[in-house]
């Protein structure tokens, strides 16, 4: 191994070897920084298996319940159905008291014999997406309507809406 480390340096030259070795390990880094930076195939895969499941097994979130009320309101709409998708799911916050010693201790109220925890604030998802399926989905002028009203609602950009004529 020496032998071929030495018929290499007189090869190329002192310089051009140390050129040669630090590109090497620029390169080597660079790998590691870039096989790093991008998600593992199967995470991905199971990360979409699981919102599936998880949105398959909830029902119509009152946003959806009521974006599909207003709607069906609209003339031209007709029976609509609505799916919103999240980034991620609703998040509560617990209020706590600091103890002396300094540890914490949430705090719980009893409301018809059950004891939980007093939330204090609730952090809404952002809504990732939609989906509605109307009757009236086939009109030009429908969906515009519909796409334009809910990207206004709830500040999404109108690419993130999608109108489907029912069946």
């Amino acid at each position: 191994m020496a032998k071929k480390l030495d018929d290499i340096k007189k090869m190329l030259g002192e310089k051009k070897m140390k050129l040669v070795l630090a590109a090497g390990v620029i390169l080597g880094v660079g790998l590691i920084i870039i096989s790093n930076t991008f998600p593992k195939v199967s995470d991905d895969t199971n990360q979409a298996e699981n919102l599936i499941a998880t949105e398959k097994s909830t029902s119509d979130t009152p946003l959806e319940q009521r974006l599909k009320a207003l709607l069906s309101k609209v003339n031209g709409v007709g029976e609509v159905e609505v799916f919103v998708s999240y980034a991620s799911t609703e998040e509560k916050l617990a209020l706590k008291d600091k103890e002396s010693n300094g540890s914490e201790q949430t705090i719980l109220k009893s409301s018809s014999g059950n004891t939980e925890p007093y939330i204090y604030k609730s952090i809404y998802p952002q809504v990732e997406g939609v989906i509605i399926v109307a009757q009236g989905g086939g009109n030009d002028d429908v969906r515009s309507a519909i796409s334009d009203a809910v990207a206004a609602v709830l500040e999404l950009p109108i690419h993130r809406v999608k109108i489907l004529k029912m069946k």
